[in-house]
């Protein structure tokens, strides 16, 4: 497979979301690093860099833990 640089948009193609919620996940650090920007709005990535990549669950690493 050769490496192809994704948009926001085409990350979220991949993913099965909307191009905000991959927005909201790069803000949060719930992304990996973005490969590189095309301005200051505009990042994007290799898609090596985001094969793999799954949604991160409802509340992922937010909140008190249950007791064991």
């Amino acid at each position: 497979m050769e490496d192809e640089k994704w948009t926001t948009s085409q990350v979220a193609e991949h993913v099965g979301v909307h191009r905000k919620t991959i927005s909201s996940y790069h803000a949060r650090d719930q992304m990996p690093p973005e490969d590189g920007r095309d301005g200051p709005h505009k990042p994007w990535w290799w898609s090596t860099t985001i094969t793999g990549l799954r949604r991160p669950g409802r509340g992922v690493g937010v909140g008190p833990q249950p007791k064991k």
